[in-house]
């Protein structure tokens, strides 16, 4: 009888153990769901100001491919003006060395090196 009596504390302080573990553990739970819970929160909030970043780096890559091509555009029409710039300062100096007199006026280049020849 004496052994049924250990045996039955032994049995109530190993059901005690359990049941301590048992709610030591339950609290770890709703500890860790609560922290889910945050998290999930914190996610969700986070989630619209990334939205934003996101849709704001689309706009400045559109703006930077805009802004590419204008300077394109603004290369080739600055080369075009150069060109043009060549061409008129040519017809000025074509214009400067023309006779309206009726008398004609050769230019001969590099003059002192055909002299010599």
């Amino acid at each position: 009888m004496l052994c049924l009596v250990r045996l039955a504390i032994n049995s109530n302080i190993n059901n005690n153990h359990i049941q301590g573990a048992m709610s030591t553990l339950l609290n770890y739970i709703n500890v860790l769901n609560d922290d889910i819970q945050r998290i999930n929160e914190e996610i969700h909030s986070d989630q619209h100001p990334i939205s934003v970043l996101v849709q704001q780096c689309s706009l400045l890559k559109i703006l930077v491919k805009v802004f590419s091509d204008c300077m394109s555009r603004i290369e080739i029409n600055q080369n075009l003006l150069y060109q043009q710039l060549l061409s008129l300062k040519e017809d000025i100096e074509y214009s400067k060395t023309t006779s309206f007199d009726g008398t004609l006026t050769w230019k001969t280049t590099n003059f002192q090196e055909k002299r010599s020849i």
